[in-house]
C-alpha cells in the first residue's frame, strides 16, 4: 500500500477553520491512519492538536502555496482535503484503504472520494470496485473535492498562478495522456457540498452545527450568511448545476460571473 498524508491546503487567512475542521475529522474518523498536515504562510502558529503545520511563505498565490506544500511532503499519495470540509458522518476506514490500494497502480493520477453529481447514476466501470474512470474529456476532473492524488501528478497539473477556481476549471486541460483519474460512485467521505464557507462567510447550516457542538466561539472571526444571501446562493448553485449539465465547459464562465 502506498504511503499517504492528509494535506489540508489552508493558509493564515483561514486559520480559524483549523479547529472545527480537525474537530469533525477526529469525531467522525477517530481511526484515521494518515498523518495530517495543515498548510500555513508563516511560522507564527502552534500546531493544532492531532496535526502538524507546514509553512510556505506570504505573498504567493494559492497554486504556488500548494506546490510548496507538496514539495515538503514525503508521501507518495496525498489526500487533499480543503479546510472548510467539515465531516458529517462516520468514515469507514476499510473503504478508504481499498481506494488507496487503487492508487498503488503505476498509472493512477487521482481518485476522488466524493462522486461527481452528474455521474452518480453511472455504473462503476473498474472491475471489482465501485470506481468510475474519468476520461481526458471530463471537465472539472481536477477537482478540489476530497481526493487521493499522486503527489507527482498533482504537482504536474497545478500552476503557480492558480486560484482554487482556476485549478478546478482549467487543471483538467493539463492532464497527461496515460494517467488515469477515477471517482467513487458512492460517497466515501461526507461533508456539505458547498463546504463550511460561501464567499468567506459561514453558512447558516455550519453556524448552527458549530454552536451545537460547542464550537460557537470559533464563529466570531467571520460573518455568517444572512437568510437572503443563503437563498440567493442556492438559486445560483441551481443555475450552475443546470449549466454544467447542458454545456460543462461554458459553466466555468457562468460560475465566474455569479461568484
Amino acid at each position: 500500500m502506498p504511503t499517504c498524508n492528509i494535506v489540508i491546503p489552508s493558509s493564515d487567512d483561514y486559520r480559524d477553520l483549523w479547529r472545527p475542521c480537525l474537530f469533525y475529522l477526529h469525531k467522525y474518523w477517530p481511526d484515521c491512519p494518515f498523518p495530517i498536515v495543515v498548510g500555513a504562510n508563516s511560522a507564527d502558529y502552534p500546531a493544532p492538536e492531532g496535526a502538524q503545520v507546514a509553512v510556505t511563505t506570504t505573498g504567493i498565490e494559492w497554486g504556488e502555496h500548494v506546490r510548496r506544500l507538496l514539495a515538503q511532503n514525503d508521501s507518495e499519495i496525498v489526500l487533499l482535503f480543503m479546510p472548510d470540509y467539515f465531516l458529517t458522518a462516520p468514515v469507514d476506514t476499510s473503504r478508504v484503504l481499498r481506494c488507496l490500494d487503487q492508487m498503488a497502480t503505476p498509472d493512477a493520477g487521482c481518485l476522488r472520494l466524493v462522486p461527481i453529481r452528474q455521474l452518480r447514476r453511472q455504473v462503476p466501470n473498474v472491475d471489482g470496485t465501485e470506481l468510475v474512470e474519468l476520461g481526458l474529456d471530463v471537465p472539472f476532473s481536477t477537482s478540489l473535492a476530497a481526493t487521493f492524488w499522486s503527489s507527482e501528478e498533482l504537482t504536474s497539473v497545478l500552476d503557480d498562478h492558480d486560484s482554487p477556481w482556476n485549478f478546478e476549471g482549467f487543471g483538467a486541460l493539463r492532464r497527461r495522456e496515460g494517467v488515469r483519474y477515477y471517482t467513487t460512485s458512492k460517497p466515501v467521505l461526507r461533508y456539505p457540498n458547498s463546504g463550511a464557507l460561501v464567499k468567506g462567510m459561514w453558512t447558516r447550516r455550519t453556524s448552527r452545527l458549530m454552536v451545537k457542538d460547542g464550537l460557537g466561539d470559533s464563529l466570531s472571526s467571520r460573518a455568517t450568511q444572512s437568510r437572503s444571501r443563503t437563498i440567493k446562493f442556492k438559486i445560483k448553485a441551481t443555475i450552475f448545476a443546470t449549466a454544467y449539465l447542458l454545456f460543462p465547459r461554458g459553466a466555468i464562465a457562468i460560475g465566474r460571473r455569479m461568484s
